[in-house]
């Protein structure tokens, strides 16, 4: 089985979007929306309504002894908005843990 989904954004925007139902992941790059969708809906259990997409261009960086100029972080963010009454768990305790 493929691993479309890397891990979860959680910035500021992001956890203020979770609170209106929409969610940000990060993927692969060559991942497509559908696909994005049917993991979210098989690993949270929840509905997916719509998904958008912003491919994340890759940054460069000096790495290792010599300096040598090597790309890193590429690849997408994908927004999830879920059905009205869904929500998913993760999300929800880094909100708690803003709050404090």
């Amino acid at each position: 089985m493929k691993i479309i989904i890397k891990k979860l954004v959680v910035t500021e925007r992001s956890l203020a979007r979770a609170k209106k139902g929409e969610y940000t992941f990060w993927t692969e790059k060559g991942v497509r929306k559908a696909e994005v969708a049917g993991a979210v809906e098989e690993s949270f259990g929840v509905k997916v309504v719509g998904v958008r997409s912003v491919q994340v261009p890759a940054k460069t960086r000096r790495k290792g002894k010599g300096k040598k100029m090597v790309k890193v972080r590429e690849g997408k963010k994908m927004v999830v908005k879920l059905a009205a009454g869904n929500k998913i768990d993760l999300f929800s305790e880094f909100m708690e843990e803003k709050g404090k």
